[in-house]
Formats: C-alpha cells, structure tokens, sequence
C-alpha cells in the first residue's frame, strides 16, 4: 500500500510538473503570443531571447533608454502590427505611441512627452530621416510639452520599433549600427493567427507582461548589450 501510495504521489508531481511551466517559459496563457514573435525572428532562437529580454529590460527598468531599436521588415500579414501594437503597446498603455513616419519632424514632436514605446510604421521621407538619429540615440530632446508653447528640452526615455516593408528603408546618410534589422519570413497560416489573437482577447496580454516582468531570465542582459551579430545592419 505504501509503495502505491508513493507510485501515486510521484505520478501527481509529474503531472504538476507538466502543467506549471518552467519559470524561463511563458504561461500557456501567452503561448501563443510568445509562438507569434518566434515567428517573426524566423524561428531563430537566440534572436527570439534578445527581442525578449530587449522587452523587457525597459519594463523592469522605467526610464531605461536602450542602446539599440528593432527594425522587422516584413510583408503584409505577417503578424508584426498584431504583436507590437496589440500585445506590447497595450502593455505599456499611456506611455505607448503608435506613428506614422510624417510626425517625427521637430514642428510635430508634442506626442514625445510620457512617451517610453514609439511604434512607427510606413515609409519615411528624407525630411523624416534627419531627425530619426537623433529620436533613437539622444538622451533628451527638444520637444513642445502641452503644458507650454515654446520648445524644451526633454528627456528622452523612448525605445523604438519600426514596421515596414520597404527593402531600402534606412537612407545612408542615417547610419543604421544602432538598428537590429530583423527579416520577417511570409504569414503562417490563418488559424496560428487565430490562436494569438484569442490570447490577445483572453487575458494573454496581462500573462505576457507577467513574463516579462518575472517569469523571463534575464541573464546579464543590459541597455547596451549588441543583438546577435548577424542580425545587426551596419554602414560602412
């Protein structure tokens, strides 16, 4: 009796042990969440960490400005807007922007102030690419508050992530070492999208922003710490 009571106990551990996931991995609230951006780095699993890890350090640490901005090229349907606007920019809630390249001229920065994720996505101008640099690298930057009509001087605590589909988005003259250019690969099928999205609308987002906060090991990751080398874009 003893030894199939003991056979019984061992039974039930291991099958607690299959449904609480392990502390590294996401809930399987946010499975499908976690399935999409692994998808958007190509199934390329050391990529998938940093793009976690360059997530989640600003969220565990508020004003964190990071060394670098992600850049996902892709087609339409991919699933890059239904990840960082519907899953990250919820998380982040009033301190998100979503833009489009045309405000990021310095006579349309107002919408800098609070702002710690900026999403911009489409095609940029020259006139929009000069101040791009500047928006990425800057400690702080001159910008209108609402509370005054003159420009002042800001700090500049915003993280990038730019969308786009066009094969020569960054002009020469920008200089893109601070960019980790990540190639989307085409749509999975519908239903994987399905499943994201019945995450997304089931309270995946809050278990998302539980696994970054806590669930995640971060390692000795930092704000400057370089994104898997092959996937760094670099100009002469």
């Amino acid at each position: 009796m003893k030894k199939l009571f003991a056979h019984l106990v061992t039974c039930f551990r291991r099958v607690g042990a299959l449904l609480v996931p392990p502390p590294n991995r996401p809930s399987s609230q946010c499975g499908n969440i976690n399935a999409l951006l692994l998808h958007l780095c190509d199934f390329d699993y050391d990529l998938h960490m940093w793009v976690l890890r360059w997530l989640a350090y600003p969220l565990r640490n508020p004003g964190a400005k990071m060394s670098t901005c992600i850049l996902m090229n892709g087609g339409k349907d991919s699933g890059k807007s239904m990840f960082f606007n519907d899953v990250i920019a919820d998380i982040y809630g009033t301190d998100a922007r979503a833009l489009s390249p045309h405000r990021l001229q310095p006579d349309l920065l107002q919408w800098t102030e609070d702002a710690r994720f900026v999403i911009i996505d489409g095609r940029y101008s020259d006139a929009s690419l000069v101040h791009l640099k500047h928006l990425v690298t800057d400690s702080a930057i001159y910008a209108v508050a609402r509370s005054k009509r003159q420009a002042t001087l800001l700090p500049n605590h915003m993280n990038f992530v730019f969308l786009t589909g066009e094969v020569d988005f960054l002009h020469p003259g920008v200089g893109d070492r601070r960019f980790v250019a990540i190639e989307v690969p085409p749509p999975q099928q519908r239903r994987f999208y399905e499943a994201a999205r019945y995450e997304i609308d089931n309270g995946g987002v809050e278990a998302f922003r539980e696994y970054l906060m806590s669930g995640l090991d971060m390692g000795d990751f930092t704000a400057t710490t370089p994104a898997p080398v092959a996937r760094v874009r670099e100009v002469a």
